[in-house]
């Protein structure tokens, strides 16, 4: 038995992920479901307008026959209207100008003197001139009123027209947007459809705000990682890592670890297994390395944490299938029953059961 350091190391598994992006949502355009009807290749890389993803447009492009169907019937609506409000005018304004005619007339026959024609007619004449002034009136009245009308009318057809060109404009900007593109140069990384546990393929429904991609700023680049549950609390924020990703076991990268989720997630939907989510930063950013490492990329993390100045027995000397629990076998034969700490691939930190500098045989199972 000897005092030393035990290294313990944990081994995570994850991925890539650029912290900064931008990201491609489904539009909300009251549409559901929103299928997937085209994707860029994961990886791909695109310029500035590229499309990057496109949505089925089937239902919009019907509705699209239909308003400007509607737009048609508009117009021609429209068109009806003011060549009836025209003739209604022009009725108008003929009986206005008869009636002015009539009054003009009136006037000249009631200035005839009093005294020059019989008093009966003379009185006719008034009443005639009165009549007429009464008769204008109403018509002058009438025209103005189918004036207002033929306006309130025109003013109707044309709303409906600037709604109906409307409607078409906004159909047609719902079919723009079921194009995502990029906003500028990158590579672009496919979203997550997290109920299949895969990224988006063709074929598939979105729900509107989903991100159906993302262009990632690959300089900001970090490791999601994943702790089972059953090894909680044994690493810890500021802890080093080793970072190997699969694609290039030969060059590892150093990291730490940021920090760990409070509450361990179920890893998918198919499996009970739950596990804390742990972000490790890169050590350096010059780490980063954009022409072998990729968001997306699998990687393992080895977290290793230093026991100092601790009691060891190696693993060889230890029996773990006793039923009162592991024990070890000293140099005189007896066997004791030992409390164990952490352990790593050689030996393990013995917290009480044995002291320092005795001698121990390696275990042989009887039997």
């Amino acid at each position: 038995m000897v005092r030393g350091a035990l290294i313990e190391r944990h081994l995570l598994t994850g991925e890539l992920w650029a912290e900064n992006a931008v990201e491609l949502l489904a539009p909300d355009l009251g549409i559901w479901p929103l299928q997937i009807r085209w994707l860029v290749a994961d990886g791909a890389a695109v310029a500035a307008g590229d499309p990057v993803v496109e949505f089925d447009n089937s239902s919009l492009s019907e509705q699209l026959q239909q308003v400007e169907s509607a737009v048609v019937e508009a117009q021609n609506g429209l068109a009806n209207t003011r060549s009836q409000a025209a003739a209604t005018l022009e009725q108008a304004q003929f009986e206005a100008l008869q009636k002015q005619a009539d009054l003009k007339k009136a006037r000249i026959e009631a200035t005839v003197p009093r005294d020059l024609i019989p008093g009966r007619e003379y009185q006719d004449k008034q009443l005639a001139l009165q009549r007429a002034e009464l008769q204008f009136q109403d018509a002058q009245r009438n025209l103005e009123e189918k004036r207002r009308a033929a306006a309130a009318d025109l003013s109707i057809a044309q709303v409906a027209l600037d709604r109906a060109v409307a409607k078409v404009q906004e159909v047609k900007a719902g079919i723009g947007e079921l194009t995502l593109t990029a906003p500028r140069a990158g590579l672009v990384v496919i979203g997550d459809n997290r109920e299949q546990g895969r990224p988006w393929q063709v074929g598939d429904n979105i729900f509107p705000g989903r991100a159906a991609a993302r262009l990632p700023e690959l300089r900001s680049m970090i490791v999601k990682a994943r702790l089972h549950d059953v090894d909680d609390g044994r690493i810890a924020p500021g802890m080093p890592a080793v970072i190997t990703l699969d694609a290039h076991p030969d060059h590892p990268l150093e990291g730490v670890v940021r920090d760990i989720d409070r509450v361990a997630q179920e890893v998918d939907r198919q499996s009970r297994i739950r596990a804390f989510g742990v972000r490790v930063d890169l050590a350096a950013q010059e780490a980063v390395e954009v022409e072998r490492m990729r968001p997306g990329m699998s990687v393992k993390v080895v977290v290793a944490l230093r026991h100092p100045e601790a009691l060891l027995v190696p693993r060889q000397a230890l029996d773990w299938d006793a039923p009162e629990g592991p024990r070890a076998r000293r140099g005189d034969g007896a066997w004791a029953t030992v409390k164990l700490g952490p352990c790593n691939t050689e030996a393990c930190v013995v917290e009480a059961g044995l002291e320092e500098g005795e001698r121990l045989r390696p275990v042989k199972v009887d039997g």
